[in-house]
């Protein structure tokens, strides 16, 4: 803090007070938002991000393997059901989007 009023005194005798100040202003915010990032950053559980992210390599790679369109419906229902992630309709897709009166539902 001392350094910060040492220099800003010394800018304003030299007469570039002004320009100098905005940017060392700028400066103390873009510091205080990399400070709230670091804060959030340390709050992330480590292993269950290396975890998840394994999961969705994997899951990336069987994609992109898939031959057909069938393989990878098949590969994402099995996803949907193993993340637990319901299903935002009922019954076949092609089954509803016959329906005309059907609204997806996502829960």
């Amino acid at each position: 803090r001392l350094v910060s009023l040492v220099f800003r005194e010394v800018c304003i005798r030299a007469g570039i007070s002004l320009p100098l100040q905005k940017q060392l202003d700028a400066y103390i915010r873009i510091n205080e938002a990399f400070a709230l990032y670091l804060s959030q950053l340390e709050q992330i559980d480590i292993e269950l991000f290396k975890k998840e992210t394994e999961q969705y390599d994997k899951m990336l790679e069987m994609m992109e393997e898939t031959d057909n369109e069938e393989e990878l419906h098949v590969l994402l229902l099995n996803e949907y059901k193993a993340l637990g992630i319901a299903l935002p309709y009922s019954g076949s897709f092609d089954d509803f989007m016959k329906d005309e009166f059907s609204i997806l539902e996502f829960k």
